[in-house]
């Protein structure tokens, strides 16, 4: 189904653009394009497309309704699962403070830190 609904969208497509040059160009056969054309788009692929649209809905209904039916279960083990993704703390690309740090914006000038924050003019 989904092959024959992209055929003949394509083809009702180009069928179209056909019966457009045959306007501009002046071809005594461009009507018959726009029959073809027409015909492909407006009985095959409009209701191939609508019947496409209103199957996906009824899936996505039925799985939203059988997830409504089913009882929240708990993990395998009967250990609840905290982590359902990654967030603001644990994403896999947060830069991570671990070690030591160069930081030379202080007035003392370039000091190693180790996870320290606000030392500026600390130093005795």
């Amino acid at each position: 189904m989904k092959a024959l609904k992209t055929i003949s969208g394509f083809s009702g497509a180009v069928l179209l653009i056909y019966w457009w040059l045959g306007i501009i160009f002046d071809y005594h056969v461009s009507f018959y394009f726009l029959i073809a054309g027409l015909i492909l788009f407006g009985l095959v692929f409009c209701p191939l497309a609508l019947l496409d649209k209103h199957r996906r809905e009824n899936r996505w209904d039925t799985i939203r309704d059988d997830k409504k039916k089913q009882p929240h279960s708990q993990a395998e083990g009967g250990k609840k699962n905290k982590r359902k993704g990654y967030g603001v703390s644990n994403s896999p690309y947060r830069e991570r403070s671990s070690g030591l740090r160069w930081e030379g914006g202080s007035v003392y000038g370039a000091n190693a830190k180790r996870g320290s924050r606000r030392s500026f003019l600390r130093r005795k």
